[in-house]
């Protein structure tokens, strides 16, 4: 009889737990959550053969989707290739080490080179400090007498200078991005520089607004000619551009190339 007591009792007891829990409100579904995007992809390791690590780098747009990476083959080849952006393109050429800056564009297309420990032999101001490469072609530059106006705030090192803040020792902020496609410096004076993607938004290399084919060699310039079949060639190496090419042409300095066009062939 006790038995029966207590095994009625503890159904009762059950029922009324299990009315109890049935009454409680069900919580909420947990809201799903969006995925997460993918992290933009990064470059497969470099193989480096000992003793090039310096010629190794790598370059990414502002929103690290664009890789612009240099890869050392054997002394003086090296690899430079252009992935993740709308634009890809591949040159066979060392376009410098890593003690030099690099900037990608968005689209990675552009390449921006900035030299902040320039050599130089008699003018620092004829000095290339600023390279503009676009699809693997050398399309602008800048040199060091346009971006710094006082001579006094560079810091003169044997048969070199740094002449931009933030980098070659001196002090404050290295070039960064401002959007995805503007780099903002300052010059060892505080001048501002802006350094766009396209020829047109470099600062003006020389502060003439006319020059001939040898003032634009002895200042070291950028180079472009346009051949007899219309095509027009880059370069900052003055032996390559034909002699033919060299003497006696005049034109407007515009965006920062410094250039000879329109040659022809006598």
């Amino acid at each position: 009889m006790v038995c029966s007591f207590h095994f009625v009792r503890c159904l009762w007891l059950g029922a009324l737990g299990a009315a109890a829990f049935s009454c409680r409100e069900k919580p909420p579904p947990r809201p799903v959550r969006p995925p997460v995007a993918a992290d933009p992809v990064s470059p497969p390791p470099q193989v480096v053969p000992p003793g090039l690590e310096k010629w190794a780098w790598t370059a990414r747009s502002r929103d690290y989707k664009a890789t612009v990476q240099q890869t050392p083959k054997a002394p003086g080849q090296c690899e430079v290739k252009s992935t993740g952006g709308n634009e890809t393109w591949t040159l066979d050429e060392c376009l410098g080490d890593n003690t030099l800056m690099y900037f990608a564009s968005a689209d990675g297309s552009g390449l921006l080179v900035v030299d902040p420990l320039p050599s130089f032999e008699k003018a620092w101001q004829t000095s290339i400090v600023v390279r503009l490469y676009r699809d693997g072609r050398l399309v602008g530059g800048t040199n060091a007498g346009a971006l710094v106006k006082d001579k006094n705030k560079l810091r003169m090192l044997t048969k070199r200078f740094a002449w931009l803040q933030g980098a070659g020792g001196l002090p404050g902020v290295a070039p960064q991005y401002v959007h995805d496609d503007m780099i903002l410096g300052k010059a060892a004076d505080g001048t501002d520089m802006r350094l766009g993607f396209t020829p047109l938004s470099l600062p003006r290399a020389m502060n003439t607004t006319e020059v001939s084919a040898n003032q634009i060699l002895e200042a070291g310039g950028v180079l472009t000619w346009t051949d007899d079949e219309g095509e027009m060639h880059f370069t900052n190496d003055p032996r390559e551009v034909p002699s033919q090419y060299r003497q006696g042409i005049k034109l407007p300095v515009d965006g920062g190339v410094v250039g000879v066009m329109g040659g022809k062939k006598k």
